[in-house]
């Protein structure tokens, strides 16, 4: 990520009131099942919050693996539409 890039991600984070790993793995998420509810996907997101869970620390630290080139438009498109989803309200 460039640094534009990982200002977006804190700042979306910071808008989820969650960790930027985290929205980094329902983006991932989001590429891989493209049929996720965007709605629902930002429900879990903004329950979570910043508390601990094991699976999901595990999900974080697959995470830290680099991406392959050719999922980064995919998983730039599943970002953009978190950013775009979580300027709604529920």
């Amino acid at each position: 990520m460039n640094q534009q890039e990982t200002r977006n991600l804190l700042a979306l984070s910071h808008r989820l009131g969650t960790t930027p790993r985290r929205v980094l793995i329902a983006a991932a998420r989001m590429t891989e099942q493209p049929e996720l509810d965007l709605p629902e996907s930002l429900r879990r997101l903004r329950s979570a919050g910043v508390q601990g869970n094991a699976s999901i620390d595990a999900c974080e630290r697959l995470m830290l693996t680099p991406i392959d080139s050719y999922a980064r438009d995919a998983l730039g498109t599943a970002l953009f539409a978190l950013w775009q989803g979580s300027g709604q309200t529920d």
